[in-house]
């Protein structure tokens, strides 16, 4: 019997989450009073229209407001499509620095959902395609060796980016890496960048460019977080037998010496 994925099953599935997902996406939109500026923003200019519209109108409408923008993020993040830094500002624009827990946790969550949809339908119709069988290999072998800083080092690699994010989403599933460490690992990494977006909101009508916000210093200062931390699992074993050396020198008792 043969254990190929059933092709079609499968793409009328995600087809039909796809567009139940733009349908609900456009109800929420309609429960709100038409306008021009009310669009998902592909540019600056667009997300500053955008912003004094949504300030408006959260005012009336906060409950729908949220809820019209969680949607349209998720949906974003777990289908992999580009504009996230917009959204961020837009987030901060709107609901300040609380927001930042809030797209933290709407990334983990969308990217979350698209393990699961690899995990469940998609994922090997995509090896080959659009995930390379070496590419998988190499990154279950680099899996392997940091199984034990596996948090660590699954946020690291989406501060920095070291791979592309549908890449981390999709292919994550079909090396074994578990949905929990997946999840946690993807809030922490994300929530450097989602920080800096969310600042910039508050001189959002000084910007003229997104390269204004991510400039070099801006970029510095995430990658060296992101290189601190994998230092932090490579090294950390070095770490312990030091300190572990250190306490000996000093006099004190370690659990080996209590023993």
């Amino acid at each position: 019997m043969s254990h190929e994925p059933n092709k079609l099953s499968i793409a009328l599935k995600v087809g039909t989450l796809f567009v139940a997902w733009i349908l609900l996406i456009v109800y929420l939109a309609g429960q709100l009073p038409p306008s021009d500026e009310l669009k998902i923003p592909h540019s600056l200019a667009d997300l500053k229209l955008l912003v004094n519209a949504a300030k408006q109108y959260s005012d009336t409408y906060p409950l729908a407001i949220l809820m019209l923008y969680c949607t349209v993020f998720l949906f974003k993040q777990t289908w992999g499509i580009p504009g996230a830094a917009l959204l961020n500002i837009l987030a901060g624009a709107l609901f300040g620095f609380k927001a930042l827990p809030l797209i933290s946790f709407l990334g983990a969550t969308g990217s979350s959902i698209a393990y699961l949809i690899s995990k469940h339908w998609i994922g090997q119709l995509l090896v080959g395609p659009c995930i390379s069988k070496q590419s998988l290999r190499n990154w279950k072998l680099t899996i392997k060796q940091n199984e034990d800083n596996l948090l660590v080092y699954l946020a690291t690699i989406r501060i920095l980016p070291l791979f592309p994010g549908w890449f981390v989403n999709f292919a994550a599933p079909l090396i074994g890496v578990p949905l929990d460490v997946f999840w946690m690992s993807t809030f922490i990494g994300l929530t450097p960048f989602h920080y800096v977006c969310v600042s910039a909101a508050t001189t959002l009508a000084e910007i003229n460019s997104l390269s204004e916000i991510f400039n070099f210093w801006t970029i510095f200062k995430i990658t060296s977080i992101g290189v601190i931390l994998l230092l932090t699992a490579v090294f950390k074993d070095r770490l312990l037998q030091w300190i572990e050396r250190f306490k000996r020198k000093q006099g004190y008792q370690t659990p080996e010496d209590m023993v």
